[in-house]
């Protein structure tokens, strides 16, 4: 994965950790917005298996200019089927309910120094994500009850 944004030099490295009330999160997107108009590159990471990730900005793991900066975080529910063609939306499943998905109105905010930089993020899963185990949400009930009308419409009565 490479940020956005024309190559420069003068990246720090950023390493971290983002925690879900204290759990680490698994697969989760990342990008770090400069709140300075001069920096137009946009640092992206995701979270591994532990919740650790690394910043790119020009080549991999290479970290991030310094300044100061908005997190944004995207957290899909991967028991989730997507149906692309009924719900496009990258943020229909985030687990943290959109709430860090906007530079504008994402609370996490981080400061990025001339130096190795070890950021951990905390936040906070979206309460509608939190499901008993073996639940199902009410978007793979809906995906299940259309198929299943389709394949009653396709199946010929029998007599």
């Amino acid at each position: 994965m490479v940020g956005c944004g024309p190559p420069s030099h003068g990246v720090y490295p950023v390493e971290g950790t983002l925690l879900v009330d204290d759990q680490p999160a698994v697969r989760a997107s990342m990008a770090f917005h400069s709140t300075n108009p001069a920096i137009v590159v946009c640092p992206v990471g995701v979270t591994d298996a532990d919740g650790t990730y690394k910043l790119t900005t020009f080549a991999a793991n290479d970290g991030a200019p310094a300044g100061e900066y908005v997190v944004t975080l995207l957290w899909p529910d991967e028991t989730v089927p997507i149906d692309e063609c009924e719900r496009p939306g990258v943020t229909e499943n985030d687990r943290f309910g959109r709430r860090y998905a906007n530079p504008r109105t994402s609370p996490l905010r981080v400061t990025v120094r001339p130096e190795t930089n070890p950021i951990v993020l905390h936040a906070e899963e979206d309460p509608r994500w939190r499901r008993q185990p073996g639940a199902k949400s009410p978007t793979v009930r809906a995906i299940l009850e259309s198929a299943q009308r389709k394949e009653s419409l396709a199946t010929p009565p029998t007599e």
